[in-house]
C-alpha cells in the first residue's frame, strides 16, 4: 500500500506538500519540532482538518477508503500521553473498541490476548480501575494494547517512549518489531535511538525556513 500527500496544506508549516511512501512495517517520520508529523496523523485519523490537497491510499481518497473499509478497521491511534476514556474502567476502554472491531467474538479469547500482552510489557494492573488511578506510563502501555488487538490496516502511533522508561521502552520495541511483519505502522518520533532501532524506513522533515521538506531514507 501506498501512502500519498498531494499538494497538502494544514497551516504555515505544512504547505503545498508532496509525499508519498509505502506503508508497510515501521515507518517513523522524524521531526525535530514534534509539530509536523503529529499534525499528519492527526489528519489521517480525522482529528484535524486540513486546508487544501488530497490523502491517497493506493489510488483510493482516504475520505473513500474510510467510507468503505470503515475508520477503526483502517486506524488505531496510540496518543502521546496515553488517552483513555475516563468514566470507563480500564477494561472497558480496551474491549469496547474491540468488541467494534471484532463483532461477535467471545469475549474469553480477547481476556487470553489481553492477558498474554500485559505479561510482556510487566503490567499487573486491576482492570476493574478508572484511569485515573494507575501511573500515566501504564496507561500509555494499556493503549498501545489496545491499539495491537484492534490489528488496523495502519497502526498510528506519536511520540512512542514519552512517559516511559528505559525498561518499558525495551519491552515496547520487542513487541512493536514482532508485530511489524504484519502490522504497517507509522510513527511520530524526534527520538534518535528509537528510529535508529526500529525503523524500516524514516521520512525526515526538515524545517529551514518558511517551507517543509521531506526525505525518505
Amino acid at each position: 500500500m501506498q501512502l500519498t500527500f498531494s499538494s497538502f496544506t494544514v497551516n504555515n508549516i505544512i504547505n503545498q506538500l508532496d509525499l508519498s511512501f509505502p506503508v508497510e512495517g515501521i515507518t517513523v517520520l522524524y521531526d525535530e519540532t514534534e509539530s509536523a508529523a503529529e499534525m499528519l496523523l492527526r489528519c489521517l485519523i480525522g482529528l484535524d482538518r486540513w486546508k487544501e490537497g488530497q490523502i491517497w491510499l493506493d489510488d483510493t481518497e482516504l475520505t473513500h477508503y474510510i467510507e468503505e473499509k470503515t475508520l477503526i478497521n483502517t486506524f488505531a491511534y496510540v496518543f502521546e500521553d496515553g488517552t483513555m476514556m475516563s468514566n470507563l474502567s480500564l477494561r472497558e476502554n480496551l474491549w469496547l473498541p474491540y468488541q467494534l472491531r471484532w463483532k461477535g467474538e467471545d469475549p474469553a479469547l480477547f481476556d487470553k490476548k489481553l492477558a498474554v500482552l500485559m505479561k510482556r510489557l510487566d503490567l499487573d494492573i486491576d482492570l476493574r480501575w478508572r484511569p485515573a488511578f494507575i501511573k500515566p506510563a501504564q496507561r500509555k502501555q494499556l493503549c498501545y494494547i489496545q491499539a495491537i488487538l484492534l490489528q488496523p490496516t495502519i497502526l498510528l502511533i506519536n511520540n512512542p517512549s514519552y512517559l516511559l522508561n528505559r525498561k518499558q521502552r525495551a519491552l515496547l520495541q520487542s513487541i512493536l518489531a514482532e508485530q511489524a511483519p504484519g502490522q504497517a505502522m507509522i510513527i511520530a518520533s524526534s527520538d534518535d535511538d528509537f528510529t535508529r532501532e526500529i525503523a524500516d524506513r524514516t521520512v525526515r522533515f526538515d524545517l529551514t525556513s518558511t517551507e517543509l521538506s521531506a526525505r525518505i531514507e
